[in-house]
């Protein structure tokens, strides 16, 4: 049969291309993850997962593009969003798209300005104050920033870094700073002299000085601001240090501010709203629990493991109906009385005597169990804190957890594992749905341990 030549070269070419197999023997079928950027799709096919700002311009591409722009006022303007910065960032990638349409949707400030009744409508308002953070970025005069602060009730993060060193700055930022901005920033306004030193307790108290201790302990404040009380612990001992190594800053302390700090955080304990469930909190009392070093919060680096242990006895026993607290080690439990007005000083101070014999180096996490099911107590949660690398008993955790659910009927007893030290193990069966294993400590995770307990997640 007769061929032409345009045929004989597309075949040569095709035999040239086709010299590697069509299917290589290397190669993996889709339903098999081949690396760790992808997902399942629908149909059981691993793909690769696009990030959000990838999934919005595709959106616009697809001529959805003022359609967003409208979800995007929607959820700004109805609170919808936990946070506005989100929306901002979704707002800007939408007036920087090359659509005119989405583009123009996105820009609606400009198109408002143009309306005849826009002085008098609400947005003028928001205009004006957007304009004058503008206006703040680029000033380079400290009478102009001190005055934009005070008329607009402008923020730290309005202010040129240049005039962050200014007390003046700080006097007028101070008057209408929030609760948890005020917490923050309390070492800075300490360096610029802004509250008395233990050596001038006599002298006489700065505005500056009264307006936020007034508003640390302030009751109706807290509430509003929902300050959860291991924020307030955090600032408290970082606020007693004096110092913030990873900002190279020192501060005089104030004991006025230290002690309102202290009552604020006794009162932000009414923020929290009891599960009502019955807990037994565990505290793993091996040689290396209470070591400094065992740092739970990466920014709490004054704050031991033993500081996030004590801080959840404290709240428990302020909090719920229905808790117990024990110390374990290897080869015994130790009952431990907490007071629901003990302050967390003197809880500490009582564990450390309880703790200040030399004891094992390893532990024994099925103990809690143990004692719960000597003493016939219901529990409802377990929380046990621990160093999961020194955990070697006479029975695995998992199976005292059974076990314990077999004997007492309690088959939706919770077990929370915080492991206070960082490790790539854990105790807690993690395929288990009633077993949440938590690696170190922050301000979410007594939020975390509740919500747990409760079965919302």
């Amino acid at each position: 049969m007769a061929t032409a030549k345009g045929d004989l070269d597309m075949e040569a070419m095709e035999t040239e291309f086709l010299g590697l197999q069509v299917n290589p023997k290397d190669c993996q079928s889709q339903d098999i993850c081949i690396s760790p950027s992808q997902v399942k799709n629908k149909a059981g096919g691993y793909v690769y997962k696009t990030d959000p700002e990838t999934q919005l311009i595709r959106l616009i591409e697809e001529g959805s593009g003022e359609k967003v722009v409208q979800i995007i006022k929607e959820f700004s303007e109805k609170g919808r969003a936990y946070r506005q910065d989100t929306v901002l960032f979704a707002l800007a990638v939408c007036c920087k798209s090359n659509d005119s349409e989405t583009k123009c949707a996105g820009d609606f400030m400009k198109s408002e300005r143009k309306k005849p009744n826009f002085c008098t409508s609400s947005l003028a308002d928001i205009v004006e104050y957007l304009d004058k953070v503008e206006d703040a970025k680029k000033s380079k005069n400290l009478k102009i920033i001190v005055e934009l602060i005070l008329k607009y009730k402008l923020v730290r993060e309005h202010i040129p870094t240049c005039f962050l060193n200014e007390k003046d700055v700080w006097k007028a930022l101070i008057k209408h700073m929030p609760m948890t901005a005020m917490m923050r920033n309390l070492g800075k306004m300490s360096s610029l002299n802004l509250f008395r030193t233990k050596a001038e307790a006599l002298n006489e108290i700065s505005f500056e000085e009264q307006i936020v201790t007034n508003k640390l302990k302030n009751r109706e404040l807290i509430h509003k601001a929902k300050i959860h009380p291991y924020s307030y612990l955090v600032a408290l001992s970082k606020y007693r240090q004096g110092m913030a190594k990873n900002v190279n800053l020192s501060w005089p302390v104030c004991p006025h501010i230290a002690d309102a700090l202290e009552e604020g955080f006794y009162l932000s304990f009414l923020n929290i709203t009891p599960t009502k469930k019955h807990f037994l909190l565990a505290l793993d009392v091996t040689c290396d629990t209470h070591l400094p070093e065992n740092v739970c919060e990466v920014d709490a680096h004054h704050l031991s493991a033993l500081d996030a242990a004590i801080f959840m006895m404290v709240q428990n026993a302020r909090t719920e109906p229905f808790c117990e607290t024990i110390l374990f080690s290897n080869d015994e439990n130790i009952s431990i009385s907490v007071n629901p007005s003990e302050s967390f000083h003197d809880l500490k101070r009582k564990v450390r005597e309880k703790i200040s014999n030399p004891r094992s180096p390893k532990s024994d996490v099925s103990l809690p169990f143990k004692y719960a099911l000597e003493r016939r107590k219901i529990v409802d949660v377990f929380v046990i804190f621990t160093n999961v690398d020194k955990s070697l008993g006479n029975v695995h955790p998992t199976q005292a957890m059974k076990f314990y659910k077999e004997s007492s009927g309690k088959k939706d007893t919770r077990l929370i594992v915080c492991e206070m030290a960082s490790s790539i193990h854990s105790v807690g069966d993690i395929e288990d749905h009633f077993t949440l294993t938590v690696s170190g400590f922050d301000s979410h995770v007594p939020k975390l341990i509740n919500d747990f307990a409760l079965k919302i997640i």
